[in-house]
């Protein structure tokens, strides 16, 4: 009997482990979620904190958040904390994207100076690594892919084109189309990578999209049912990989089974 509840608590832990996608929209009143892109099951977690970008660090298996000029950092379950302002150069600076790379936080903005900054995590300190024409793109969303070591970001300028672009940011500063809006999608504000799999989040009831990043430029978007019921003005989202912590747990809990 022993190991039979040992066996379910392992796979009740294999469960929460799971790879998730974090998604928030810029209203206090409406919750977080975890979704599942699988079948598009989502799991309420927090509110209170307005979600205009999200990011995951891995190392410390917190999530970050920004409400304009404020950032937050949370457990998964919440629930968030203030740490700091993130400024440009003294003053306040309101971005509208988040990811995380290398130890730092990333975030765009599309007031004043359009770039991508980097900011630290802890000080809410921001600098420009990547400026790019105003003109051509207008980036809401943005993350990091570890397996080819770009960034990604969502542009809704329609010129040259809305969609899905890459920015070499650690490289020579290119930015390519990889695949247009789907359908008549004109405003994607929220993205997230997990596993070489890009998240389009949207901030209105309907559908997220998935792309996966391994067909190249033009490829076929999927799509999963997304949470909202009311209609809002930017969302975030971040990939949150299975978290080490819990894997180790439940690695301990089949080793233990085995020695049964």
């Amino acid at each position: 009997m022993r190991s039979v509840v040992t066996l379910l608590c392992v796979l009740s832990l294999a469960t929460v482990a799971n790879a998730q996608l974090f998604v928030g929209v810029d209203d206090v009143t409406v919750f977080t979620y975890d979704v599942d892109p699988g079948t598009g099951n989502a799991t309420p977690l927090w509110d209170g904190v307005e979600v205009w970008g999200a990011a995951y660090d891995p190392a410390s298996e917190m999530i970050f958040v920004n409400d304009g000029t404020e950032l937050y950092s949370s457990t998964i379950t919440g629930p968030p904390g203030f740490v700091a302002d993130i400024t440009y150069q003294g003053a306040a600076s309101s971005m509208v994207s988040l990811a995380w790379a290398g130890g730092m936080l990333y975030g765009t903005k599309n007031i004043t100076t359009e770039a991508v900054y980097e900011i630290d995590p802890k000080t809410g300190v921001s600098d420009i690594v990547l400026a790019y024409d105003s003109a051509s793109y207008d980036f809401g969303g943005l993350a990091y892919n570890p397996i080819d070591g770009l960034f990604y970001g969502t542009s809704d300028d329609s010129t040259p084109a809305r969609g899905l672009y890459s920015l070499d940011v650690f490289g020579g500063g290119a930015i390519n189309l990889i695949a247009e809006y789907p359908g008549a999608e004109t405003d994607i504000d929220g993205l997230a990578i997990g596993e070489n799999v890009a998240y389009l989040v949207t901030d209105e009831p309907g559908v997220f999209y998935s792309y996966d990043l391994s067909q190249g430029a033009g490829g076929v978007y999927g799509s999963f049912q997304n949470p909202w019921t009311s209609s809002e003005v930017f969302c975030g989202a971040a990939w949150i990989p299975e978290p080490a912590s819990l894997a180790l747990l439940a690695l301990g809990g089949l080793l233990a089974i085995r020695r049964r």
